[in-house]
């Protein structure tokens, strides 16, 4: 799979550059957002958001600045994290808060998300608050988060709740707003909710598989949170935990395959589909997590 020579990774691409012409009022933020936009990254939530919106019949040029409000909202979440986590690099880059400083991490994050409420202003009040809820439940899901660290008792239920909050929360609402500016009917909206919270706590438990087994490489930060691998950890043998967790992984997967198999075959169903294996199962990269 390669979404690289997707139109839909091309029309993000694009976006996010003419966003760099549009913010030149603001020449120390558009300095900070042009580290940001070169860093590149994967733009799985907008693609994600632009696919929903072409599963059911949309237009996804018409969903565009969606996809960008979506992404500008993870990135400002991922700004805010490594200054909670002390983190010094992501993407095998030095993060914002390494590179600026704290008070310019603070102050880009809080930009991104201006920016983002600007971008989603332009669609219906349902579409708002699909991402308004998703930014609410982050910032719950990351206090919650900070607290596992000092919570004696944080359960292996307790990290569920952080991880559909803090991370899975915009993969749902990523397929609903799609879906919503695509003009889909409110059952189909629920069915895609569904399939992108699935994907989002997949796509997680992942991403935790990964540092636990000292595969992630391309981050460091200081303090690290309690995840699903460290609490399986407490009663099961490290190779066990990996089994298990890519059990669940595994078994995510296949609901959301389960899901995208309800909608007529088509390339962006396709592509769904690819997008979600290439997030989750996909991002293994040593053989000894397969």
């Amino acid at each position: 799979m390669d979404p690289g020579e997707w139109e839909e990774k091309h029309l993000v691409e694009e976006r996010l550059s003419r966003i760099l012409e549009e913010i030149e009022d603001w020449p120390l933020n558009r300095e900070v957002m042009r580290y940001i936009i070169s860093s590149g990254g994967k733009r799985t939530r907008p693609i994600i958001v632009l696919l929903a919106c072409r599963l059911v019949g949309g237009d996804i040029r018409e969903a565009l600045d969606a996809a960008i409000a979506v992404e500008f909202t993870h990135i400002a979440s991922l700004i805010h994290d490594d200054i909670l986590d002390e983190g010094r690099i992501r993407h095998g880059i030095p993060t914002i808060y390494e590179k600026y400083g704290l008070d310019q991490a603070i102050l880009i994050g809080d930009f991104l998300i201006s920016n983002s409420i600007y971008l989603g202003s332009k669609y219906d009040e349902k579409v708002i608050k699909d991402l308004a809820i998703a930014a609410m439940n982050m910032a719950e899901g990351e206090i919650l988060d900070t607290r596992s660290r000092i919570d004696p008792d944080f359960s292996e239920e307790d990290y569920y709740e952080v991880i559909k909050k803090k991370t899975a929360s915009l993969f749902s609402s990523a397929t609903s707003i799609g879906a919503r500016i695509g003009g889909a009917p409110e059952d189909v909206i629920l069915l895609l909710k569904e399939l992108g919270m699935k994907a989002g706590i997949a796509y997680q438990i992942l991403d935790d598989l990964l540092e636990f087994m000292e595969i992630d490489v391309d981050k460091y930060s200081k303090d690290t949170s309690l995840t699903l691998p460290i609490l399986l950890n407490r009663r099961m043998r490290k190779d066990e935990v990996r089994v298990e967790c890519l059990n669940i992984i595994k078994s995510l997967v296949d609901d959301c395959m389960e899901i995208l198999s309800r909608f007529p075959p088509s390339e962006a169903r396709e592509r769904l589909g690819q997008v979600i294996s290439y997030m989750t199962l996909g991002q293994i990269r040593d053989e000894a997590c397969v």
